[in-house]
């Protein structure tokens, strides 16, 4: 299928990490877990109306208006769009609701993200069951959803008690994968990843009016070449070589332990349903990474006459009939079954059991219960009263809901424990880190096992020389670790392997080895100057749009052609973009806009920054094994403020008191010195004209830029006429009988 054994990986220079991924960030603000936000919708209530009694499988968006209130603090967004979501639930009393931030105000997000998805949890009388199983997975680092509690009024009536889920799209793909520009592919049923054929077209089938594996990214390349050899891989590979094929091209640690939540949890509604579940395909490494959907059937909830809590931990998958090939094949190898069996009972042992979660659940349902109480719609679909409510976090036995979640999690837990077979695992090694410099890389790698490692040996060729070993040493992060001297730069061959306390070995990669480009020569000093992650109103671009920016400054003595070199908001995709051909000169500067719109010109760069915070990065070309010139990771951004070096060129990077887009930041220093009077500039930043306050009318003004030269000095009558100054910041110094007021104002172009 045009996959090689061998895994050719460019390497990021300054920081490169295998399969690294947060499964769940920080909650943030919109999903804190210590409160229960208040989000109220307003729109027009015959477009209300319409949504709940017409077509409900419309996902037709209204314009509607929301405030979202947590603690002392109330914001409120206009424009935004409101439909109902989910399959099943739309026929439901009590529906489910998406609310999207940026569908009329393209681009906008809300506190980082672009959606929110509103879950009723109708078909679950305690409203917790999604949540406890997506805090699990995060607990394990699956990929997963940020998810709380929230209470949703719409015109004002109150809905009722809600989960907020986080919205699986590039946004979450952003916060959780290095490489964030590969394939997003959203599964739903009938996705069982049974082999169809060998052309990728064989999978873009529809059901129900959308694509089973529908791609979510990358649309217009809608390549679906990745996904057929991953399922080729996964039914049609012979036994003895299924290992090494399908580790070329799944995260199988993540899916083993996806495995083990699924069965302990009995999240039956993912993929042993054909359904409800996402892949991205990293593709720059072709792997695959799983992300769990949908997961609020778990619990003990039943339609088929299936005790889950009793089911073998083995034949899980089978209960639902039909062919399940990542169960069947995941446990067909032994060393898959062992460490399947391992995570369960590590997850049982850390994780799954009523004394770490009964009070945390008595936490949870003592938070939500005052908002439960007034939630009349949640007896609407199936008569639970608040007795039902209360019982269900304890012990429970109705129509489909089969068991409490204390009591499940009881039986659940013992009858694993029961099933579980005996087994020694091979080393388990989460993750490798590599980093780096002109004549080092450090290898660092987290490596387990059930019984002990006894040995961590780093095996490595560079240029083809003979092979050598360096072992790898425990560090105080508890984490193997050792470091590779380079005299120039390179291409490196690898793999690890790691011995247990049974003389068990297991290599890294399982077959073949790595390639990866080491070392680099001296880069000129072309740096990132200042940004702005979000500009609404400082500067625009030649297309008088306020776009993201991005400051280029040449801190070197002699010209530096950008076209040698690329600039990059992703650590594994270093030539993103290529710089234009331009050539810089000594303290000149370049603003390139991150608008992900190059078609509008050599300085639109493809990619947008992030106001929530991210990475930017100018690399060499290829030859230098694109080394790093420059790169800056910062954190949570203010609109229209700036975040530059002082001193300009050289200094750490703060917060600008004052944008300097194309000019020198050391301004903003000058500016810090110097005391102003009260006087009152509107608009500021301006672009034609200002005006000041009416007492200074008839008096002699000044203009003067940053050295202090007068530029404009005239009596001054209704307005100020600045339109020949070009874009910059300025200081006005107003002569009245008693003294010289003096302020500043910016002038934008």
């Amino acid at each position: 299928m045009g996959r090689l054994i061998t895994l050719i990986c460019i390497a990021l220079i300054m920081s490169y990490t295998a399969m690294a991924q947060q499964a769940r960030p920080d909650d943030g603000y919109l999903f804190d877990q210590t409160t229960v936000p208040k989000i109220e919708v307003f729109l027009a209530q015959d477009s209300l109306d319409i949504m709940l009694q017409g077509n409900l499988y419309s996902n037709h968006e209204y314009l509607a208006m929301c405030i979202i209130t947590k603690g002392d603090t109330k914001d409120t967004i206009h424009n935004i769009g409101l439909r109902l979501r989910g399959n099943t639930s739309r026929l439901a009393e009590k529906k489910s609701f998406k609310i999207s931030f940026n569908s009329f105000d393209k681009g906008r997000k809300y506190k980082g993200v672009e959606k929110l998805n509103l879950n009723s949890e109708h078909n679950d009388p305690s409203v917790a069951r999604a949540k406890l199983v997506w805090d699990f997975f995060a607990y394990a680092e699956v990929p997963a959803a940020r998810v709380n509690h929230v209470r949703l009024y719409i015109n004002n009536e109150y809905r009722g008690l809600y989960l907020n889920v986080e919205h699986i799209d590039e946004e979450f793909v952003k916060k959780r994968f290095e490489n964030t520009d590969g394939n997003l592919f959203k599964c739903l049923w009938p996705a069982n990843l049974n082999f169809i054929n060998s052309d990728p077209e064989s999978y873009k089938f529809s059901n129900d009016g959308r694509r089973t594996y529908d791609l979510k990214t990358n649309v217009t390349e809608d390549d679906y070449s990745g996904l057929a050899d991953f399922i080729w891989r996964l039914n049609n590979t012979v036994t003895n070589n299924f290992q090494c094929k399908i580790e070329e091209v799944l995260d199988v640690n993540s899916v083993l332990k996806a495995m083990a939540i699924d069965m302990l949890t009995s999240n039956w509604d993912g993929v042993i349903n054909q359904n409800n579940f996402y892949l991205y395909e990293d593709l720059k490494t072709g792997i695959f990474h799983w992300i769990p959907y949908d997961t609020d059937n778990s619990f003990g909830i039943d339609w088929f006459g299936i005790d889950w809590a009793t089911v073998d931990i083995y034949q899980f998958a089978n209960r639902l009939g039909g062919e399940r090939p990542l169960y069947q094949q995941m446990l067909s190898l032994p060393e898959y079954r062992a460490k399947y069996t391992y995570y369960v009972d590590q997850l049982i042992q850390t994780y799954y059991n009523n004394d770490l979660l009964d009070p945390a659940l008595d936490n949870v349902r003592d938070m939500i219960i005052p908002f439960r109480i007034p939630d009349t719609y949640a007896q609407e679909d199936y008569d639970w009263n608040l007795s039902d409510f209360n019982n269900s976090f304890d012990n429970f036995d109705d129509a489909h809901v089969k068991y409490g979640l204390k009591s499940f999690i009881t039986k659940r837990k013992n009858k694993a424990l029961d099933q579980l077979d005996d087994y020694d695992i091979l080393p388990i090694m989460n993750h490798t880190t590599i980093e780096s410099t002109e004549n080092e890389v450090k290898f660092t790698a987290d490596v387990i096992d059930d019984i002990g490692v006894t040995s961590v040996v780093l095996h490595y060729s560079i240029d083809g020389t003979e092979w050598t070993e360096s072992s790898m040493h425990l560090n105080s992060d508890n984490l193997y670790s050792t470091t590779v001297s380079i005299n120039t730069p390179g291409m490196m061959q690898y793999y690890i392997k790691a011995t247990d306390s049974s003389n068990q070995s297991r290599n890294f990669p399982n077959c073949g080895h790595t390639v990866i480009n080491t070392g680099y020569l001296a880069t000129p000093k072309l740096v990132i100057n200042e940004f702005m992650a979000s500009n609404n109103n400082t500067i625009t671009d030649n297309h008088g749009e306020y776009e993201d920016w991005i400051e280029l400054y040449n801190a070197d003595d002699t010209d530096i052609l950008l076209s040698n070199y690329y600039l990059s908001d992703n650590s594994e995709d270093l030539n993103k973009w290529q710089l234009p051909n331009i050539s810089l000169g000594p303290d000149e500067y370049l603003l390139i806009w991150a608008d992900e719109d190059s078609e509008q010109g050599d300085t639109h760069a493809n990619f947008k920054l992030s106001k929530g915070g991210e990475k930017i990065g100018i690399y060499d070309n290829e030859n230098n094994n694109y080394a790093p010139l420059d790169f800056i990771e910062y954190g949570a951004q203010n609109t229209d403020v700036s975040f530059g070096r002082i001193p300009n060129g050289v200094g750490n990077f703060e917060v600008l008191d004052y944008s300097t887009p194309n000019a020198n930041n050391d301004i903003n220093t000058a500016i810090k010195e110097i005391t102003f009077q009260d006087l009152s500039i509107h608009p500021n930043p301006a672009s034609f004209e200002i005006k000041i306050d009416e007492i200074y009318k008839g008096g002699e003004y000044t203009i003067s830029d940053i050295q202090g030269n007068v530029l404009i000095s005239a009596i001054y009558e209704d307005v100020i006429n600045i339109k020949d100054l070009p874009s910059g910041i300025y200081f006005i110094a107003v002569l009245s009988q008693r003294n010289t007021s003096v302020d500043k104002f910016i002038v934008v172009r």
